[in-house]
């Protein structure tokens, strides 16, 4: 009932979907009550699984739909060419599970769940048409009878769904609730995983009485890979009668979930010969002990097969396994345990350990804020970085004991010995630690050399060697290089080029090219790479913000990694939370600021990071700044002329610099020290700053004459952390976030400036907080009639205030819609009129599974010797 056409907004400069009601149906007032019912069906819906509605409209008499332009096949075009492999049953009926359960939740039921209805994308599955959603039931079914990968034309008539995918209870002309979609989805899943159609047929009459009577055969009867873990879901949710079925989609979630986790590997049978009556005749021939039954067997033995399954966040959490706020996944040296961080909704982050010997993921208490963990060499403890400090756990135990001072840790590895080799900070060398508590001592130096860190070390089996990363930030990609080093013994020897760490494991050094992982083969003794790289796994997510890759592999076979392309997307939303379209490309990107006309959009891009400037009529964009060194936090001035931004120099410190906002020649405003700019008075007459490391604390926020930014004073100094200042549109308020209450808030506080040897005060006067359980990154309304920030689980909020007289006042505080943006830097900024937010956002990185892969050497070359 609808024709879908690829077109280009012109506005945007972007390629959509555009979707019109056919001339002949428009006359039809049902039908086009349909076609609005859709889009008013996809606008309440917002989930990375369901497509996204930009748009809609009438001109002329035509109704358009406006849909995000999605690249790949349907599901129906994939099955046509045979069952799909089983992890991809199981991925993407979770995707399919999900985006019902977002459906069902907001009172929505699909009514046509259908291989032709699923989009497969790079980024997963995309659930479309929902035209039939809350249809009228007077009409039952289409004249579908085509066999499994045809593009079936559903006839007009055809409101309540297709024939082969409904429940029974929608043939009868029964009520129906969310529980047909789900008796369809048992159906998807079962042409998934067999390539044929859970209820086949010649005619409607065949397919109806196939639907009422008959119990289709489980999948693992159809094909011997899929596990009988799938046939019990599928079953269950084709159950005849609704009570007996899965009730929510939430329930097959949850159960595909699990069964994922705890699937066996597939073992395919195979003719054995009879073994006893071999052996017989040899004991007869005499021959059993001479060797060639030893070697008979061992030929027979089959070889270690590596067995590839997936591990899922866990249940209502985000894995965190990229940037300064989480770590790749670390396996346990046993193999047994996989251990990772994760943040729940209301931003708190973990340590979480996954068990491979049961289903449910635990959470290690005392691990708050942890970062980058790794283990004890008997898999009993594990160490990690939080609040500034490197910290250990054993698990027995479950208290976390303080070892060192660790600003921003990067990485680090125990071993046999009980000596821990850690990176402290983001510049600098090793240091080493005794796992029981110590003084640590340094064990390598960036002095003298072209780098300005070394990470991510791991010791190798002998405790005396290590393999590390030694970054270079400011020269380039193919400047850092992997090293191999030795406790107290000779000079460092590099290994190779690389752009993230190396991990060694059973004679085989592991490393990053191109996003594909390698191992080679290596001789410690030597430090000699021998013979040629082989690929283990494709795709792998590498972050090039911390020079770390998304994998950790150990000695007993057990390899774990994440896929994907890191990065994030400038994304634009309306005030409900509808996606309006991406800005500018993927990539990696940090502190969103709109310009004061709103015409544009400024970030930091790229690593190092440079200042780019990206225009939201035309979609291009314009690099304003070519420095090796790392540039953050840009500024608007209030013309729009220039723009402000902190400088990170070679020894950590930041200089504040300005550049125009066409090019230029960029300017030192402020010399190198320890301020950054956060914010340009709109009068033009004060810069807001920050001074300290958000690390370690404290920080405070100072303010400075725009035209004598040297002569920087403190506005309020404590021992607390204050930042993210923003000033108020009429300049009499500052927004800022402050963690006094032990957990960081929103307040706001007037700004006076600070005199010339007047002490700044200790504690805001007069202080209004705003958020009311957490809460970041203020945001001003140009009317200055709202005040936006992002709560702890990650809504986007807005607060209603008048700050018109002598008192500052909040009338109300609501959610908008909620994001899942970057955890670093200005992750979003509004238009001056409230009505649209460019948020910096992380796309599925936090919900994409972990790959686990066992007997992960097998098949490669044996290690020197």
């Amino acid at each position: 009932m609808g024709q879908v056409y690829r077109a280009l907004d012109t506005r945007l400069n972007r390629t959509v979907a555009l979707k019109i009601l056919p001339a002949e149906y428009r006359a039809d007032p049902a039908l086009k009550q349909r076609f609005d019912r859709e889009a008013r069906t996809i606008a309440a819906l917002n989930h990375p699984h369901i497509c996204v509605l930009h748009d809609i409209g009438e001109q002329n008499g035509i109704a358009f739909i406006v849909m995000e332009y999605l690249e790949g096949e349907t599901l129906a075009s994939r099955v046509s060419r045979g069952p799909l492999p089983v992890e991809e049953v199981f991925g993407y009926s979770i995707q399919i599970a999900d985006a019902l359960d977002r459906a069902h939740r907001h009172g929505v039921i699909h009514r046509d769940l259908k291989p032709a209805n699923v989009m497969l994308t790079r980024s997963g599955t995309k659930l479309l048409d929902f035209g039939l959603a809350r249809a009228p039931a007077d009409h039952l079914f289409s004249n579908e009878t085509h066999p499994p990968g045809s593009t079936p034309i559903t006839e007009q008539g055809a409101l309540v769904g297709t024939l082969q995918y409904m429940s029974p209870e929608q043939l009868e002309g029964r009520p129906v609730d969310a529980r047909t979609d789900l008796f369809a989805l048992g159906a998807v899943i079962y042409e998934m995983a067999t390539g044929e159609r859970a209820f086949p047929g010649d005619s409607q009459a065949s397919i109806i009485a196939s639907i009422l009577n008959r119990t289709p055969p489980p999948p693992s009867s159809r094909q011997l890979v899929s596990p009988p873990a799938l046939d019990h879901i599928v079953a269950r949710a084709l159950a005849k009668d609704p009570e007996e079925r899965w009730q929510t989609a939430r329930d097959v979630l949850l159960e595909l979930r699990t069964r994922l986790g705890e699937r066996p590997p597939v073992v395919r049978s195979s003719p054995v010969p009879p073994i006893a009556w071999l052996l017989a005749g040899l004991v007869v021939l005499g021959i059993a002990g001479s060797g060639l039954l030893t070697n008979f067997l061992r030929r027979s033995a089959p070889a270690p097969v590596a067995v590839r399954a997936t591990i899922a966040p866990p249940e209502h959490m985000l894995f965190q396994l990229t940037g300064d706020f989480g770590g790749p996944p670390a396996v346990a040296p046993d193999g047994r345990s996989v251990a990772f961080a994760a943040v729940d909704p209301l931003g708190k982050r973990q340590i979480w350990i996954r068990r491979l010997d049961t289903l449910t993921p635990e959470v290690l208490p005392g691990t708050d804020d942890g970062t980058f963990p790794f283990w004890s060499p008997d898999s009993r403890s594990i160490a990690f970085f939080a609040g500034g400090q490197l910290k250990r756990l054993n698990l027995d135990a479950g208290s976390a004991l303080t070892l060192s001072e660790a600003p921003g840790g990067r990485g680090g590895s125990w071993s046999p010995q009980g000596v821990i080799l850690f990176s402290p900070g983001v510049r600098g060398g090793l240091q080493q630690v005794p796992a029981e508590g110590g003084a640590p001592s340094p064990v390598t130096s960036t002095e003298g050399t072209t780098f300005t860190s070394h990470r991510w070390p791991q010791f190798l089996p002998d405790g005396r060697h290590f393999v590390y990363l030694a970054a270079q930030q400011e020269e380039g990609r193919d400047q850092s290089a992997v090293f191999l080093g030795t406790l107290g013994g000779r000079a460092p020897q590099m290994l190779l080029r690389s752009r993230s760490q190396a991990v060694f494991a059973n004679g085989q050094l592991l490393f990053l090219r191109d996003r594909t992982l390698w191992a080679q083969p290596f001789d410690s003794e030597s430090a000699q790479l021998n013979g040629a790289p082989v690929a283990l796994a494709r795709d792998v997510l590498e972050d090039p913000t911390i020079w770390c890759a998304v994998f950790s592999v150990n000695d007993s076979g057990t390899l774990v990694y994440q896929t994907g392309q890191a990065g994030t997307a400038l994304t634009l939303y309306d005030r409900d939370g509808h996606e309006l379209g991406p800005v500018g490309e993927h990539g990696i990107m940090f502190d969103v600021n709109i310009s004061p006309d709103g015409k544009r959009v400024a970030v930091n891009r790229g690593e190092p990071a440079d200042i780019w400037v990206y225009e939201l009529g035309r979609g291009t964009s314009l690099r304003l700044t070519f420095d090796p060194r790392n540039e953050t936090l840009p500024v608007w001035s209030p013309d729009g002329h220039t723009l402000a931004y902190a400088r990170i120099e070679p020894d950590g410190r930041a200089a504040v610099v300005q550049v125009p906002s066409t090019g230029g020649e960029p300017t030192v405003m402020i010399p190198p020290g320890y301020l950054t700019v956060t914010d340009w008075s709109r009068d033009g007459k004060y810069l807001l700053l920050r001074q300290g490391s958000l690390v370690t604390g404290p920080v405070d926020m100072y303010a400075a004459p725009a035209d004598a930014p040297t002569h920087a004073r403190p506005l309020l100094e404590t021992n607390f952390v204050e930042y993210h200042a923003r000033f108020s549109p009429d300049g009499r308020w500052v927004s800022y976030v402050s963690n006094e209450s032990g957990r960081d808030e929103v307040y706001v506080m007037r700004f006076r400036p600070p005199m010339p040897g007047m002490p700044a005060p200790t504690i805001a006067g007069g202080r209004v907080r705003i958020s009311t359980a957490g809460g970041t990154l203020p945001r001003w309304r140009a009317d200055q009639t709202e005040l936006y920030y992002l709560a702890a689980d990650l809504q986007v909020m807005a607060a209603r205030v008048d700050g018109k007289g002598e008192t500052f006042t909040v009338h109300s505080v609501a959610p908008l819609f909620s994001v899942n943006p970057k955890p670093a830097g200005w992750a979003y900024d509004v238009t001056a009129d409230g009505q649209r937010f460019i948020v910096n956002s992380l796309g599925d990185e936090g919900r994409r599974p972990l790959v686990l892969v066992t007997d992960w050497a097998s098949g490669l070359t044996p290690p020197p010797r």
